[in-house]
C-alpha cells in the first residue's frame, strides 16, 4: 500500500490504482506482472506459490462491484 491505493486505502503513487485491477487484467496478466513487473516495483517471482496464488486472487476480485477493505 505504500505504492498503490485501492479504495481509500494506500497512496496515490507511484504505482496504479488498483482498485478495480480485477476489472482491467485477467489473473494470469496479474501474476505476469507481479513477477516481471516495471520500474520502480519490485519482482514477487521469488514469493512461495501459495502466497503468490493468493495474492493473485485477492488482486484479481477487485472490480467495480467489489467491496474494497475499506469498506
Amino acid at each position: 500500500m505504500a505504492c498503490h491505493k485501492i479504495g481509500e486505502n494506500g497512496n496515490p503513487g507511484p504505482g496504479p490504482n488498483l482498485t478495480e485491477i480485477g476489472d482491467r487484467l485477467l489473473p494470469a496478466a496479474i501474476r505476469r506482472t507481479l513477477e516481471n513487473p516495471t520500474s520502480p516495483m519490485p519482482s514477487y517471482r521469488d514469493l512461495p506459490a501459495q502466497k503468490k496464488t493468493d495474492l493473485v486472487a485477492f488482486l484479481g476480485q477487485l472490480k467495480h462491484d467489489t467491496p474494497t477493505p475499506a469498506e
